[in-house]
Protein backbone atom coordinates (compact mmCIF):
# COMPACT_ATOMS: atom_id res chain seq x y z
CA UNK A 1 0.00 0.00 0.00
CA UNK A 2 1.67 3.00 -0.97
CA UNK A 3 1.70 6.50 1.33
CA UNK A 4 -1.19 8.24 -0.55
CA UNK A 5 -3.02 5.10 0.15
CA UNK A 6 -1.89 5.23 3.73
CA UNK A 7 -3.02 8.85 4.16
CA UNK A 8 -6.54 8.25 2.68
CA UNK A 9 -6.87 5.64 4.91
CA UNK A 10 -6.18 7.74 8.15
CA UNK A 11 -8.14 10.71 6.34
CA UNK A 12 -11.49 9.44 5.74
CA UNK A 13 -12.69 8.25 9.59
CA UNK A 14 -10.82 10.95 10.90
CA UNK A 15 -12.90 13.46 9.01
CA UNK A 16 -16.41 11.39 9.40
CA UNK A 17 -15.70 12.14 12.59
CA UNK A 18 -14.07 15.40 13.27
CA UNK A 19 -16.16 17.67 10.85
CA UNK A 20 -19.78 16.93 12.86
CA UNK A 21 -18.06 17.75 16.08
CA UNK A 22 -16.43 20.78 14.74
CA UNK A 23 -19.65 21.71 13.21
CA UNK A 24 -21.68 20.87 16.45
CA UNK A 25 -19.31 23.37 18.88
CA UNK A 26 -19.73 26.12 16.19
CA UNK A 27 -22.96 26.00 16.20
CA UNK A 28 -23.45 26.09 19.48
CA UNK A 29 -20.31 29.13 19.89
CA UNK A 30 -22.12 31.09 17.46
CA UNK A 31 -25.92 30.74 19.25
CA UNK A 32 -24.02 33.04 21.88
CA UNK A 33 -25.35 36.72 21.39
CA UNK A 34 -22.47 39.83 20.86
CA UNK A 35 -20.76 41.73 21.95
CA UNK A 36 -18.63 39.91 23.63
CA UNK A 37 -19.56 35.83 24.19
CA UNK A 38 -19.78 35.11 20.45
CA UNK A 39 -16.74 37.60 19.41
CA UNK A 40 -14.26 35.29 20.83
CA UNK A 41 -15.58 32.08 19.39
CA UNK A 42 -15.02 33.53 15.66
CA UNK A 43 -11.92 32.02 15.83
CA UNK A 44 -13.17 28.42 15.13
CA UNK A 45 -13.45 29.39 11.68
CA UNK A 46 -9.82 28.66 11.07
CA UNK A 47 -10.92 24.81 11.52
CA UNK A 48 -12.32 24.93 8.30
CA UNK A 49 -8.35 24.55 6.76
CA UNK A 50 -7.74 21.28 8.42
CA UNK A 51 -11.39 20.05 7.84
CA UNK A 52 -11.21 20.94 3.70
CA UNK A 53 -7.52 19.84 4.06
CA UNK A 54 -8.82 16.27 4.94
CA UNK A 55 -11.41 16.30 2.81
CA UNK A 56 -9.06 17.19 -0.01
CA UNK A 57 -6.97 14.09 0.72
CA UNK A 58 -9.78 11.81 1.27
CA UNK A 59 -12.08 12.34 -1.95
CA UNK A 60 -9.68 14.95 -3.95
CA UNK A 61 -12.82 17.72 -3.65
CA UNK A 62 -13.50 20.36 -1.67
CA UNK A 63 -17.08 20.70 -2.32
CA UNK A 64 -19.97 19.21 -5.12
CA UNK A 65 -20.33 22.17 -7.28
CA UNK A 66 -23.73 23.27 -8.19
CA UNK A 67 -25.75 26.57 -8.63
CA UNK A 68 -27.14 26.58 -5.08
CA UNK A 69 -23.35 26.69 -4.55
CA UNK A 70 -23.33 29.13 -6.77
CA UNK A 71 -25.25 31.52 -5.15
CA UNK A 72 -24.42 31.29 -1.44
CA UNK A 73 -20.49 31.93 -2.06
CA UNK A 74 -22.30 35.47 -4.15
CA UNK A 75 -24.02 36.41 -1.74
CA UNK A 76 -20.67 35.78 0.66
CA UNK A 77 -19.24 37.98 -1.69
CA UNK A 78 -22.29 40.68 -1.19
CA UNK A 79 -21.92 40.50 2.28
CA UNK A 80 -18.14 41.79 2.60
CA UNK A 81 -19.32 44.78 -0.35
CA UNK A 82 -21.93 45.64 1.73
CA UNK A 83 -19.92 45.46 4.91
CA UNK A 84 -18.05 48.24 2.98
CA UNK A 85 -20.30 50.15 0.91
CA UNK A 86 -23.89 50.50 3.02
CA UNK A 87 -24.50 53.67 4.99
CA UNK A 88 -25.11 51.64 8.42
CA UNK A 89 -22.74 48.82 9.93
CA UNK A 90 -21.82 46.51 12.83
CA UNK A 91 -18.64 46.86 14.17
CA UNK A 92 -17.16 43.58 13.14
CA UNK A 93 -17.56 41.95 9.82
CA UNK A 94 -16.58 38.45 10.84
CA UNK A 95 -18.61 38.41 14.28
CA UNK A 96 -21.91 39.25 11.82
CA UNK A 97 -20.94 37.05 9.19
CA UNK A 98 -19.67 33.98 10.86
CA UNK A 99 -23.46 32.71 11.26
CA UNK A 100 -23.70 32.60 7.27
CA UNK A 101 -20.68 31.24 7.04
CA UNK A 102 -21.22 28.06 9.07
CA UNK A 103 -24.67 28.16 6.99
CA UNK A 104 -22.93 27.15 4.27
CA UNK A 105 -20.71 24.73 5.28
CA UNK A 106 -23.53 23.06 7.34
CA UNK A 107 -25.23 22.60 3.23
CA UNK A 108 -21.71 21.78 2.14
CA UNK A 109 -21.80 18.75 5.04
CA UNK A 110 -25.26 17.60 4.02
CA UNK A 111 -24.39 17.53 0.30
CA UNK A 112 -21.04 15.55 0.91
CA UNK A 113 -23.20 13.46 3.54
CA UNK A 114 -24.88 12.10 1.09
CA UNK A 115 -22.45 11.86 -2.03
CA UNK A 116 -20.04 9.62 0.00
CA UNK A 117 -22.02 7.54 1.68
CA UNK A 118 -24.91 7.31 -0.77
CA UNK A 119 -27.91 7.55 1.96
CA UNK A 120 -29.38 10.42 4.27
CA UNK A 121 -29.26 8.03 7.52
CA UNK A 122 -27.00 10.24 9.29
CA UNK A 123 -28.56 13.44 8.04
CA UNK A 124 -32.45 12.70 9.32
CA UNK A 125 -30.63 11.06 12.64
CA UNK A 126 -29.40 14.37 12.86
CA UNK A 127 -32.98 16.61 11.80
CA UNK A 128 -34.53 14.39 14.70
CA UNK A 129 -32.05 15.16 17.31
CA UNK A 130 -32.84 18.49 16.53
CA UNK A 131 -36.22 18.43 16.61
CA UNK A 132 -36.36 16.84 19.93
CA UNK A 133 -33.66 19.59 21.61
CA UNK A 134 -36.24 22.39 19.83
CA UNK A 135 -39.43 20.92 20.82
CA UNK A 136 -38.40 20.46 24.53
CA UNK A 137 -36.65 23.89 24.77
CA UNK A 138 -39.75 25.41 23.44
CA UNK A 139 -42.25 24.05 25.58
CA UNK A 140 -39.96 24.64 28.50
CA UNK A 141 -38.50 27.81 27.64
CA UNK A 142 -40.85 29.89 26.07
CA UNK A 143 -41.83 33.02 27.28
CA UNK A 144 -45.55 32.91 26.78
CA UNK A 145 -47.86 35.75 26.26
CA UNK A 146 -51.20 36.89 26.23
CA UNK A 147 -51.99 35.09 22.87
CA UNK A 148 -51.70 31.62 24.78
CA UNK A 149 -54.08 33.02 28.61
CA UNK A 150 -56.65 30.12 27.34
CA UNK A 151 -53.19 27.71 27.58
CA UNK A 152 -52.73 28.96 31.26
CA UNK A 153 -53.56 25.64 33.28
CA UNK A 154 -51.65 23.65 30.65
CA UNK A 155 -48.98 25.57 30.42
CA UNK A 156 -48.54 26.00 34.40
CA UNK A 157 -47.57 21.88 34.70
CA UNK A 158 -45.07 22.44 32.41
CA UNK A 159 -41.61 21.81 33.81
CA UNK A 160 -39.83 25.14 33.95
CA UNK A 161 -36.17 24.69 34.15
CA UNK A 162 -33.83 27.25 35.59
CA UNK A 163 -32.18 27.18 32.16
CA UNK A 164 -30.23 31.06 33.17
CA UNK A 165 -28.50 29.47 36.14
CA UNK A 166 -27.69 26.36 34.15
CA UNK A 167 -26.47 27.63 31.05
CA UNK A 168 -26.31 31.65 31.57
CA UNK A 169 -24.64 32.51 28.91
CA UNK A 170 -27.29 30.53 26.17
CA UNK A 171 -29.93 33.14 26.26
CA UNK A 172 -32.64 30.11 26.84
CA UNK A 173 -35.66 31.93 27.10
CA UNK A 174 -37.58 32.64 23.55
CA UNK A 175 -40.46 35.13 22.26
CA UNK A 176 -43.00 32.77 21.31
CA UNK A 177 -43.00 34.34 17.67
CA UNK A 178 -39.63 34.09 17.48
CA UNK A 179 -39.16 30.23 18.27
CA UNK A 180 -42.41 29.38 16.18
CA UNK A 181 -39.89 30.36 13.02
CA UNK A 182 -37.46 27.66 13.95
CA UNK A 183 -40.25 25.34 14.90
CA UNK A 184 -41.71 25.93 11.51
CA UNK A 185 -38.91 24.59 9.58
CA UNK A 186 -38.53 21.60 12.04
CA UNK A 187 -42.13 20.28 12.28
CA UNK A 188 -43.44 19.38 8.67
CA UNK A 189 -39.73 17.79 8.25
CA UNK A 190 -40.07 15.76 11.41
CA UNK A 191 -43.59 14.74 10.19
CA UNK A 192 -41.54 13.26 7.06
CA UNK A 193 -39.00 11.69 8.98
CA UNK A 194 -41.92 9.80 11.19
CA UNK A 195 -43.41 8.33 8.14
CA UNK A 196 -40.59 6.99 6.44
CA UNK A 197 -40.66 3.15 5.45
CA UNK A 198 -38.84 0.60 7.05
CA UNK A 199 -39.25 -2.42 9.40
CA UNK A 200 -35.77 -2.89 11.52
CA UNK A 201 -35.04 -1.63 14.74
CA UNK A 202 -32.50 1.84 13.48
CA UNK A 203 -35.56 2.41 11.15
CA UNK A 204 -38.21 2.16 13.65
CA UNK A 205 -35.88 4.20 16.26
CA UNK A 206 -35.59 6.98 13.31
CA UNK A 207 -38.95 7.04 12.60
CA UNK A 208 -39.88 6.95 16.51
CA UNK A 209 -37.88 10.26 17.08
CA UNK A 210 -38.92 12.08 14.15
CA UNK A 211 -42.29 11.30 15.80
CA UNK A 212 -41.79 12.27 19.24
CA UNK A 213 -39.95 15.88 17.85
CA UNK A 214 -42.98 16.59 15.80
CA UNK A 215 -45.19 16.27 18.45
CA UNK A 216 -43.39 18.26 20.81
CA UNK A 217 -42.61 20.98 17.83
CA UNK A 218 -46.34 21.03 17.36
CA UNK A 219 -47.30 21.41 20.51
CA UNK A 220 -45.41 24.31 21.18
CA UNK A 221 -46.18 25.87 18.13
CA UNK A 222 -50.04 25.59 18.66
CA UNK A 223 -49.51 26.84 22.44
CA UNK A 224 -47.42 29.82 21.16
CA UNK A 225 -50.39 30.74 18.83
CA UNK A 226 -48.01 32.46 16.06
CA UNK A 227 -50.58 32.71 13.54
CA UNK A 228 -48.34 32.68 10.42
CA UNK A 229 -46.17 29.90 11.57
CA UNK A 230 -49.16 27.69 12.73
CA UNK A 231 -50.60 28.87 9.01
CA UNK A 232 -47.51 27.60 7.08
CA UNK A 233 -47.05 24.65 8.84
CA UNK A 234 -51.12 23.28 8.58
CA UNK A 235 -50.90 24.23 5.09
CA UNK A 236 -47.30 21.93 4.72
CA UNK A 237 -48.94 19.64 6.30
CA UNK A 238 -51.85 19.03 4.16
CA UNK A 239 -49.68 18.93 1.42
CA UNK A 240 -48.03 15.99 2.89
CA UNK A 241 -50.71 14.20 3.94
CA UNK A 242 -52.59 14.72 0.95
CA UNK A 243 -49.80 13.77 -1.51
CA UNK A 244 -47.83 10.60 0.30
CA UNK A 245 -50.84 9.02 2.47
CA UNK A 246 -53.34 6.70 1.37
CA UNK A 247 -56.40 5.20 2.29
CA UNK A 248 -57.15 5.18 5.61
CA UNK A 249 -54.37 6.90 6.85
CA UNK A 250 -55.02 9.82 4.44
CA UNK A 251 -58.35 10.37 5.56
CA UNK A 252 -57.57 10.20 9.42
CA UNK A 253 -54.39 12.92 8.90
CA UNK A 254 -56.54 14.86 7.18
CA UNK A 255 -59.54 14.70 9.73
CA UNK A 256 -57.34 15.26 12.43
CA UNK A 257 -56.16 18.50 10.66
CA UNK A 258 -59.36 19.43 9.93
CA UNK A 259 -59.95 20.13 13.75
CA UNK A 260 -56.99 21.67 14.40
CA UNK A 261 -57.39 24.27 11.90
CA UNK A 262 -61.25 24.65 13.02
CA UNK A 263 -59.61 25.27 16.64
CA UNK A 264 -57.24 27.53 15.63
CA UNK A 265 -60.03 29.50 13.98
CA UNK A 266 -61.80 29.90 16.55
CA UNK A 267 -58.70 31.22 18.48
CA UNK A 268 -58.05 33.99 15.93
CA UNK A 269 -61.17 34.69 15.60
CA UNK A 270 -61.70 35.00 19.54
CA UNK A 271 -64.74 32.93 19.49
CA UNK A 272 -63.94 31.05 22.50
CA UNK A 273 -64.63 32.26 26.02
CA UNK A 274 -61.54 33.45 27.66
CA UNK A 275 -60.10 36.21 29.46
CA UNK A 276 -59.64 38.31 25.88
CA UNK A 277 -63.09 38.49 26.10
CA UNK A 278 -65.04 38.85 22.83
CA UNK A 279 -64.22 40.38 19.73
CA UNK A 280 -64.01 44.30 18.63
CA UNK A 281 -67.48 45.71 19.34
CA UNK A 282 -68.60 43.16 21.47
CA UNK A 283 -68.66 39.95 18.91
CA UNK A 284 -66.24 37.44 16.89
CA UNK A 285 -63.35 38.89 14.87
CA UNK A 286 -59.75 39.30 15.80
CA UNK A 287 -58.66 40.24 19.41
CA UNK A 288 -57.87 43.65 19.85
CA UNK A 289 -54.25 42.90 20.45
CA UNK A 290 -54.05 41.04 16.92
CA UNK A 291 -56.01 43.73 15.27
CA UNK A 292 -52.88 46.30 16.47
CA UNK A 293 -50.51 43.64 15.77
CA UNK A 294 -51.57 43.64 11.82
CA UNK A 295 -51.56 47.53 11.70
CA UNK A 296 -48.38 48.05 13.23
CA UNK A 297 -47.13 45.69 10.43
CA UNK A 298 -48.50 47.44 7.86
CA UNK A 299 -46.35 50.85 9.42
CA UNK A 300 -43.22 48.63 9.79
CA UNK A 301 -43.17 46.86 5.92
CA UNK A 302 -43.41 50.99 4.91
CA UNK A 303 -40.74 51.80 6.90
CA UNK A 304 -38.64 48.84 5.08
CA UNK A 305 -39.73 49.84 1.78
CA UNK A 306 -38.60 53.61 2.52
CA UNK A 307 -35.17 52.22 3.17
CA UNK A 308 -34.71 50.09 0.26
CA UNK A 309 -35.92 53.10 -1.68
CA UNK A 310 -33.39 55.50 0.25
CA UNK A 311 -30.19 52.76 -0.47
CA UNK A 312 -31.95 50.75 -3.68
CA UNK A 313 -27.72 49.01 -3.85
CA UNK A 314 -27.39 48.11 -0.24
CA UNK A 315 -30.11 48.85 1.85
CA UNK A 316 -28.98 50.42 4.85
CA UNK A 317 -26.79 47.66 6.14
CA UNK A 318 -26.76 43.94 7.51
CA UNK A 319 -28.61 43.80 10.64
CA UNK A 320 -29.04 47.55 10.81
CA UNK A 321 -33.11 47.84 10.73
CA UNK A 322 -33.33 47.72 13.85
CA UNK A 323 -31.05 51.13 14.22
CA UNK A 324 -32.29 52.39 10.85
CA UNK A 325 -36.00 52.68 11.91
CA UNK A 326 -35.22 54.92 15.12
CA UNK A 327 -33.94 57.49 13.19
CA UNK A 328 -36.17 59.56 10.07
CA UNK A 329 -37.72 59.20 7.91
CA UNK A 330 -38.23 55.74 8.82
CA UNK A 331 -39.52 56.08 12.93
CA UNK A 332 -42.98 54.34 13.78
CA UNK A 333 -44.96 56.51 15.63
CA UNK A 334 -46.47 53.07 17.48
CA UNK A 335 -42.36 52.25 18.83
CA UNK A 336 -41.45 56.12 19.00
CA UNK A 337 -44.27 56.66 21.57
CA UNK A 338 -42.59 53.45 24.01
CA UNK A 339 -38.93 54.20 23.03
CA UNK A 340 -38.35 51.03 21.35
CA UNK A 341 -37.70 49.35 17.79
CA UNK A 342 -38.81 46.73 15.92
CA UNK A 343 -36.16 43.70 15.97
CA UNK A 344 -36.87 43.46 12.11
CA UNK A 345 -38.75 43.93 8.88
CA UNK A 346 -41.19 41.58 10.16
CA UNK A 347 -41.28 39.87 6.54
CA UNK A 348 -37.93 37.93 5.57
CA UNK A 349 -37.89 39.96 1.87
CA UNK A 350 -38.12 43.07 3.08
CA UNK A 351 -35.41 42.54 6.06
CA UNK A 352 -33.12 41.19 3.23
CA UNK A 353 -33.86 44.05 0.88
CA UNK A 354 -33.69 46.61 3.90
CA UNK A 355 -29.63 44.58 4.58
CA UNK A 356 -28.48 44.06 1.55
CA UNK A 357 -30.66 46.12 -1.08
CA UNK A 358 -31.71 44.39 -4.26
CA UNK A 359 -28.69 42.59 -4.95
CA UNK A 360 -29.15 40.55 -1.67
CA UNK A 361 -33.03 40.03 -2.73
CA UNK A 362 -32.50 39.04 -5.88
CA UNK A 363 -29.69 36.23 -4.72
CA UNK A 364 -32.25 35.19 -2.31
CA UNK A 365 -35.30 35.14 -4.65
CA UNK A 366 -32.64 32.99 -6.62
CA UNK A 367 -31.68 30.40 -3.88
CA UNK A 368 -35.32 30.06 -3.08
CA UNK A 369 -36.68 29.30 -6.59
CA UNK A 370 -33.73 26.65 -7.11
CA UNK A 371 -34.48 25.13 -4.21
CA UNK A 372 -38.30 24.96 -5.40
CA UNK A 373 -37.82 23.68 -9.00
CA UNK A 374 -35.30 21.08 -7.71
CA UNK A 375 -37.47 19.59 -4.76
CA UNK A 376 -40.29 19.53 -7.52
CA UNK A 377 -37.83 17.27 -9.96
CA UNK A 378 -36.62 15.61 -7.07
CA UNK A 379 -40.97 14.84 -6.33
CA UNK A 380 -41.05 14.18 -10.30
CA UNK A 381 -37.99 11.79 -11.15
CA UNK A 382 -36.97 10.17 -7.60
CA UNK A 383 -38.18 7.08 -5.92
CA UNK A 384 -39.14 6.06 -2.54
CA UNK A 385 -38.54 7.54 0.48
CA UNK A 386 -36.48 10.14 -1.73
CA UNK A 387 -40.04 11.23 -3.00
CA UNK A 388 -41.17 11.31 0.99
CA UNK A 389 -38.09 13.40 1.87
CA UNK A 390 -38.59 16.24 -0.97
CA UNK A 391 -42.12 16.65 0.03
CA UNK A 392 -40.76 16.99 3.60
CA UNK A 393 -38.20 19.70 3.35
CA UNK A 394 -40.27 21.28 0.63
CA UNK A 395 -42.73 21.62 3.57
CA UNK A 396 -40.53 23.15 6.12
CA UNK A 397 -39.19 25.74 3.65
CA UNK A 398 -42.73 26.35 2.62
CA UNK A 399 -44.19 26.39 6.40
CA UNK A 400 -41.26 28.70 7.10
CA UNK A 401 -42.06 31.12 4.26
CA UNK A 402 -45.93 31.56 5.08
CA UNK A 403 -44.35 32.77 7.99
CA UNK A 404 -41.51 34.76 6.96
CA UNK A 405 -44.50 36.97 5.34
CA UNK A 406 -45.40 38.53 8.64
CA UNK A 407 -42.65 37.83 10.93
CA UNK A 408 -38.62 37.23 10.40
CA UNK A 409 -36.22 35.37 11.34
CA UNK A 410 -32.87 37.51 9.69
CA UNK A 411 -29.89 35.57 7.78
CA UNK A 412 -28.32 36.84 10.82
CA UNK A 413 -30.44 35.38 13.47
CA UNK A 414 -28.74 32.51 15.98
CA UNK A 415 -31.83 29.98 14.30
CA UNK A 416 -30.11 30.66 10.57
CA UNK A 417 -28.70 27.45 11.08
CA UNK A 418 -31.98 25.73 10.44
CA UNK A 419 -32.76 27.56 7.18
CA UNK A 420 -29.13 26.45 6.20
CA UNK A 421 -29.41 22.67 7.60
CA UNK A 422 -32.40 22.04 4.99
CA UNK A 423 -31.23 24.01 2.06
CA UNK A 424 -28.15 21.62 2.44
CA UNK A 425 -30.67 18.56 2.90
CA UNK A 426 -32.43 19.60 -0.60
CA UNK A 427 -29.40 20.35 -2.26
CA UNK A 428 -28.57 16.41 -1.50
CA UNK A 429 -31.86 15.65 -2.42
CA UNK A 430 -31.43 17.45 -6.13
CA UNK A 431 -27.52 16.12 -6.31
CA UNK A 432 -28.81 12.27 -5.40
CA UNK A 433 -31.81 12.73 -7.47
CA UNK A 434 -29.22 13.73 -10.47
CA UNK A 435 -26.43 10.99 -9.84
CA UNK A 436 -29.36 8.30 -10.25
CA UNK A 437 -30.28 9.79 -12.95
CA UNK A 438 -26.63 9.80 -14.34
CA UNK A 439 -25.97 6.13 -14.14
CA UNK A 440 -26.48 3.51 -16.81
Amino acid sequence: MTLWQHLQRFARPTLALAEPAVLLVMTVAFWHHSPPIRDAWVWLLVLALPVFALRLLAYQRLATWSPLLAVWLALLLLTAWNFAAAPLRRADYLVLVCRPLLGVWLALYCVEQVRVRGRFTILLVASAGMGLVAGGLALTATAWNEKSELFRPLLAVLPRPEYRTLLPDMLLSFNANEIAGALAWLCPLLAGIALLPGRDVPARALRLAGAAGFVLTAAALFLGQSRFATGGVLLALLLLCGLWLRGHRRRIALAGLALVLAAQAALTLNLLPGPAGPGPGGGSGLSPRDEVSLSNRGDIWRSALLMLRDHPLTGVGMSMYRSAVRQEPYTIPYYVARDEAPPHAHNEWLQIAADLGLPGLALVLLWQGLMVVGLWRVWQQGRGEVRLLALAVGGGLLAHAVYGLGDAITLWDRYQFLLWWLSGLAAALIWHTRAGRAQP
